[in-house]
């Protein structure tokens, strides 16, 4: 709530000074020491501004691997990197926002660089528990998952693209250690329900997820900075018959290991 401070000095044989007055927010309606401790951390990962942007790189150790009925391809311990850009809006008072995030990744293999794509649409539910900020979100995906090819004998040739599009939905659960560090968990899961197959043949539906945990610094007030880890697997499944298989599936799978670097700024 609001709380007004009134003051004005008096004194004998002093004329009576002007009324000075003061107006300020109290979380919770609460002035103790452990609710005004509480409103401090609250603050200290709250975004000031309505929108914010993000910016981040990751460093990525993937292993892929594509396989059917008659054989498997595999790419292991594939080092590669992420950028990504993001921008949302959520004024801090208020329980709903939105954000939006685009993906480029890739890795090298000899001379060659392979890069894929992904988007992703949020939109967010905010909740405080205590000093701790819970945030649901949920949207729909774009992800383009690399498949690997090799030439019967077990050497790399080169990839193919495959796309993911579905819905998808998450958590974040940061909690405060002081009005500069905290620490950050979280999780997402992806149901694959369309896209397009390498060979223009039928999706089938496939679950995709990440968890991390990540450590946040708030640099000044508008900008915060985090680095931490993430685990990701990506999977595909596409129908790829043959002329004694009519039902063969190829199954994709991307897992990685990433280390995370992000800045996130409020304007």
């Amino acid at each position: 709530g609001t709380y007004r401070l009134i003051v004005r000095p008096q004194a004998t044989l002093v004329s009576k000074s002007p009324i000075a007055k003061l107006e300020f927010p109290v979380s919770g309606g609460l002035r103790t020491p452990a609710a005004v401790e509480e409103a401090v951390l609250r603050e200290s990962i709250e975004k000031p501004k309505s929108f914010y942007a993000i910016a981040s790189y990751f460093i990525t150790l993937m292993n892929l691997e594509a396989k059917d009925l008659n054989s498997i391809s595999k790419l292991p311990n594939a080092i590669g990197g992420t950028g990504r850009l993001g921008v949302g809006w959520h004024k801090p008072e208020a329980d709903f926002g939105v954000f939006g995030i685009v993906d480029m990744s890739g890795f090298n293999i000899g001379t060659e660089n392979y890069t894929f794509a992904s988007a992703e649409m949020h939109g967010t539910y905010k909740r405080y528990w205590n000093s701790n900020q819970l945030v649901l979100s949920g949207g729909v995906f774009l992800k383009e998952l690399p498949m690997v090819l090799d030439d019967g004998a077990g050497t790399f040739t080169g990839v193919n693209i495959h796309r993911n599009i579905g819905p998808h939905a998450g958590f974040r659960l940061w909690h405060p250690f002081s009005n500069k560090l905290g620490v950050q968990f979280n999780g997402r899961l992806y149901y694959n329900v369309a896209g397009s197959a390498p060979n223009g043949e039928t999706i089938n539906p496939t679950f995709s997820y990440q968890f991390g945990v990540l450590g946040s610094y708030r640099i000044r007030e508008s900008l915060m900075g985090f680095a931490g880890y993430a685990y990701r697997q990506d999977n595909g499944s596409f129908m790829s018959p043959t002329a004694t298989q009519p039902e063969n599936t190829m199954d994709l799978s991307v897992t990685g290991h990433y280390l995370n670097f992000i800045l996130e700024y409020a304007f």
